[in-house]
């Protein structure tokens, strides 16, 4: 049920000071613990997705490790027909992928460090509330 304003305006002039912050105390800590629980849920949406990836990651590696073999086996055989001793050919084709395979460890390793586990958007909204009652609080210093 709405109070109309003119009650509730009322209401409040007849409430102390103290009163006034202990109420205010109470739904800062309501708006602080609802932010920490949107912080949580962030954070945990975040892992997720970062989980989900690493899933992938590990079943498309685990797949291609054997036909990455075969693929070597397949370019030693290849040089060795060409008149190379299988010694050395198996060592450019080892080498090769072993070089391709640092590369490609970098890119991954930089992407990964790409990703933010901060979550933002509740770290943004608890600054705006901050400000807020900061910014009453000084209000309320000067109209006293």
């Amino acid at each position: 049920m709405a109070i109309p304003h003119e009650r509730m305006h009322d209401r409040m002039q007849d409430r102390s000071l103290p009163d006034i912050f202990i109420d205010l105390f109470h739904q800062l800590t309501a708006l602080l613990r609802n932010e920490g629980q949107l912080a949580r849920v962030e954070l945990s949406e975040k892992l997720d997705k970062l989980i989900g990836a690493g899933v992938v990651l590990g079943a498309g590696a685990l797949l291609l490790l054997p036909g990455l073999v075969l693929l070597l086996d397949a370019v030693a055989e290849f040089l060795v027909e060409g008149g190379m001793r299988p010694s050395i050919a198996a060592l450019i084709s080892g080498g090769g992928a072993l070089l391709i395979g640092v590369v490609l460890l970098m890119i991954g390793l930089n992407r990964l460090k790409a990703v933010r586990l901060v979550p933002n958007k509740a770290l943004r909204q608890i600054q705006q509330d901050v400000a807020v009652v900061k910014e009453t609080r000084q209000e309320h210093e000067h109209v006293h």
